[in-house]
């Protein structure tokens, strides 16, 4: 990796507006929001302005100020604080339908039945959601892992899929990363049933986690005002929406 040398705000702001053509008329805003956050976080959403960042071409298209990029970073802080009251839910009641059947029925056959020798019923209140998604994925026992999924209210044969892909996308919100034009490592499985008939997506694309998150909100306690309110921040912004949607990362 390339060693980069340490550039003041000030640095900064001339590299950006002076050298690259950031157009940004009140250059107090810009050192505000530099002050505040790192360089790097503001150039991955900058890089898709950039004529061509890969080769080095890093001048910006056309008359791209700092409000659009700026814009693109505030819709995305407001998505990942949607989309964590979302998996907030769905975590929780993972965690207790799992506790619930470990209690009533046969314990998973997995490396996780004994955790510290706390029974795992317990165990679950403690263990990572990462862990948790191990669980699933790897037991012994599918009929457990039916009765868990039929207990949310959700169909169980992609549900360690899912569960695995809520637990990435929980992550990336958790730690502050970029949804916005991010190519999903781990794609989401969705049902033909729940695609809209008028959204085209990249089922590589942080929509296709979006979806199942929302579904499985809806499946265990009803709640549709989060995925309305998702889709509302979607529609304020057709740049911010088409990087939800579709992959055109640079």
């Amino acid at each position: 990796m390339e060693n980069k040398p340490f550039k003041s705000i000030d640095e900064m702001c001339c590299l950006l507006i002076q050298d690259r053509g950031l157009i940004c008329p009140d250059d107090n805003e810009l050192r505000k929001f530099l002050s505040r956050t790192n360089y790097y976080r503001f150039s991955g959403y900058a890089r898709d302005f950039q004529e061509d960042p890969e080769k080095g071409k890093n001048s910006f298209i056309g008359n791209t100020s700092f409000q659009d990029i700026n814009k693109l970073i505030n819709l995305d802080a407001k998505l990942r604080i949607l989309l964590t009251e979302q998996l907030s839910v769905i975590e929780i009641a993972i965690r207790a339908k799992l506790a619930h059947q470990h209690y009533s029925k046969e314990s998973f056959n997995t490396p996780y039945e004994k955790y510290h020798d706390v029974p795992i019923w317990v165990a679950v209140e403690v263990l990572s959601f990462g862990r948790i998604s191990n669980m699933i994925s790897y037991s012994d026992n599918i009929e457990v892992t039916k009765r868990v999924a039929k207990s949310l209210g959700v169909q169980w044969k992609p549900f360690s899929s899912v569960v695995h892909s809520l637990h990435v996308l929980r992550n990336l919100c958790a730690h502050h990363r970029q949804l916005w034009n991010r190519p999903m490592r781990i794609q989401c499985p969705v049902q033909k049933k729940l695609r809209p008939k008028d959204i085209s997506f990249d089922p590589k694309s942080v929509y296709a986690h979006i979806l199942m998150a929302n579904y499985y909100r809806k499946a265990i306690d009803g709640d549709t005002s989060v995925a309305r309110r998702i889709q509302e921040l979607l529609d304020k912004n057709n740049v911010f929406a088409k990087g939800i949607y579709l992959l055109h990362p640079k």
